[in-house]
């Protein structure tokens, strides 16, 4: 969210849907991952970027990291 701004602003959106679950327990199936993303965008003010995640195992996550544009 820019410095000053009022509201946010979406940049992306990615969606990791597959995970190890299986009968036998969470990690446990014939498959696991291990998702990651990389996401380049130009800033034209310094600010916070912001990163939410929902589970319905554990619920909602959240983190923020603040960025300085020079």
């Amino acid at each position: 969210m820019p410095d000053g701004a009022k509201a946010s602003y979406e940049i992306t959106r990615c969606e990791f849907s597959a995970h190890g679950a299986s009968v036998d327990g969470a990690d446990k199936g014939p498959a696991y991952t291990c998702s990651t993303v990389t996401v380049s965008a130009k800033l034209a003010a310094s600010g916070k970027l912001y990163a939410t995640a929902y589970c319905n195992i554990h619920g909602l996550w959240s983190s923020e990291r603040a960025v300085v544009v020079v």
